[in-house]
């Protein structure tokens, strides 16, 4: 039982690594074209997972987490300031990972 449920959770991961990658590339296309259409032709998305290359599509993602944790620590200092620190790091640096996240994504 509970082997089955351990290769259950094995393929879960996988099946969501592979459908990330898809879902992050479509992404980008909608991003370059601005047609949703093309974001979601699975051929034309499977092109460029292929164009580019998953070891890349999966390095950029750990390189864009290691900046967003980096960039989440600076966070973490500035709300140290009394509701002044709070205000900045939402407003500010909540900002900065959603643009640096999305124009990286788009610039794939």
């Amino acid at each position: 039982m509970v082997a089955s449920m351990g290769l259950s959770v094995i393929v879960v991961i996988i099946l969501f690594l592979i459908f990330a990658i898809f879902e992050m590339v479509a992404m980008a296309r909608f991003a370059d074209t601005g047609d949703m259409g093309a974001a979601l032709s699975i051929g034309s998305v499977f092109e460029d997972v292929k164009r580019i290359g998953v070891v890349n599509i999966i390095l950029f993602e750990i390189v864009a987490l290691i900046i967003i944790i980096v960039a989440l620590v600076i966070a973490s200092a500035i709300s140290i300031i009394p509701y002044i620190g709070v205000i900045i790091a939402t407003i500010i640096l909540g900002a900065f990972f959603v643009l640096f996240y999305y124009k990286a994504l788009g610039l794939l």
